[in-house]
């Protein structure tokens, strides 16, 4: 089980890393529907992505 705990917490600090650098535009998406997508929701973004990273750190060292 702390196999399990350890590789979730590695995919949402991928994930939390992924979404962040989408808030901060170092990441554009391709589609031009994924940008005004991304406009709208960048906050959410932003916010979000820091907020997964600490979850994910916090998974894998508490495993």
């Amino acid at each position: 089980m702390d196999n399990f705990n350890f590789i979730t917490g590695l995919l949402n600090l991928a994930a939390g890393i992924f979404a962040t650098l989408i808030g901060f535009r170092v990441l554009k998406p391709f589609n031009p529907k994924w940008q005004e997508i991304t406009k709208y929701y960048l906050l959410v973004f932003k916010y979000g992505g820091i907020a997964i990273i600490i979850w994910g750190i916090f998974k894998m060292v508490s495993s």
